[in-house]
């Protein structure tokens, strides 16, 4: 099979040499003569590889799929039980599932496998211990707050990357030390006052 990529300038296709994986090749183009380099991966040269058709009913009273009642069934829902052929078949962390399972699933936030976003308490609470400081007086209402969500970091899910907990230690010193200021601020307030 022999593999092509379009020139980066007139876009006429230009056809690969064979390489090894990952080994950079220096082309020319046949047409504008462009200097270029390309790394082609092995996926490149790999022929696509086609789709499993899904099987028809043959026999009565054979498993159907449950969105297409011609095609066989190949698996259950693991959440519904509904009979699904190769091409509703959606095998998600083990799990066979059906599309409307898979949909409920992530509204849900019941497959970590779809989680796209999570929210970082340690990230929130060292925001609102650094930030506020600028404007001191808040960091008598944010600086409990930054405390709170520093402690619930630790019980919290953690980043989808892996992160250390430095954010969350910091969140709490900085935090304890403007609430030690406010009680030292306040005690000395009360004592000027006797």
């Amino acid at each position: 099979m022999s593999s092509q990529v379009p020139c980066i300038e007139c876009h006429v296709p230009i056809p690969l040499p064979a390489p090894g994986a990952g080994e950079i090749l220096s082309i020319a183009c046949p047409s504008c003569a462009t200097d270029q380099e390309v790394v082609p991966f092995p996926s490149l040269r790999r022929p696509m590889e086609p789709g499993r058709a899904p099987a028809l009913v043959v026999a009565e009273g054979e498993a159907a799929c449950f969105f297409h009642p011609r095609k066989k069934a190949e698996v259950p829902c693991d959440a519904c039980g509904r009979f699904l052929c190769a091409l509703c078949d959606l095998e998600m962390a083990g799990r066979h599932l059906c599309s409307p399972c898979l949909e409920s699933a992530r509204r849900q936030g019941g497959v970590s496998e779809l989680e796209t976003r999570r929210f970082l308490f340690d990230s929130a609470a060292l925001t609102l211990a650094v930030v506020p400081i600028l404007i001191w007086p808040f960091t008598l209402v944010s600086a409990p707050m930054a405390l709170f969500l520093a402690i619930r970091s630790f019980r919290a899910p953690g980043s989808l990357i892996p992160r250390s907990r430095l954010r969350s230690w910091l969140a709490i010193l900085l935090a304890t030390a403007q609430i030690v200021g406010w009680v030292a601020i306040l005690v000395a307030l009360l004592r000027n006052r006797s």
